[in-house]
């Protein structure tokens, strides 16, 4: 026979279950901590037209990043960590007022880019993605 009560034995469940919730809890925050965490999208914008892009932003997935003034021979950078299926939006205006809107690029949840855009001399956008 057992020396444990009913009550005891009900509190001991519970006990058990909580463990077997923490450890399950634990096991997914290591996972994602390690695992997930060398995921990244990074895309390099670079200015080879000889003229200063005004305004420049990027959209990708649900952020949209400010990056100002890409003056000519500049390069800057968006790094995005946390992300789903989408492609990259690049914005901004020539001197002269015109727009600009280029839609490049596909990233996708599980693995990690480096993307590349270059505005060359024609105005026109270069763009090279190397999935690692």
């Amino acid at each position: 026979m057992s020396c444990l009560t009913a009550v005891d034995r009900q509190k001991m469940k519970r006990l058990i279950i909580l463990v077997v919730v923490l450890a399950a809890v634990a096991g997914w925050l290591g996972l994602r901590t390690f695992v997930l965490q060398d995921q990244e999208a990074k895309l390099v914008i670079e200015n080879d037209s000889g003229e200063q892009i005004g305004d420049v932003s990027v959209k990708v997935w649900n952020r949209e990043f400010a990056l100002g003034t890409l003056a000519a021979g500049e390069k800057k950078e968006v790094r995005i960590t946390e992300y789903s299926d989408s492609g990259w939006q690049i914005n901004g205006w020539w001197p002269d007022g015109t727009l600009i809107r280029e839609q490049a690029g596909y990233i996708t949840h599980g693995m990690s880019f480096d993307d590349r855009a270059v505005f060359g001399r024609d105005r026109k956008l270069a763009f090279s993605s190397k999935p690692r």
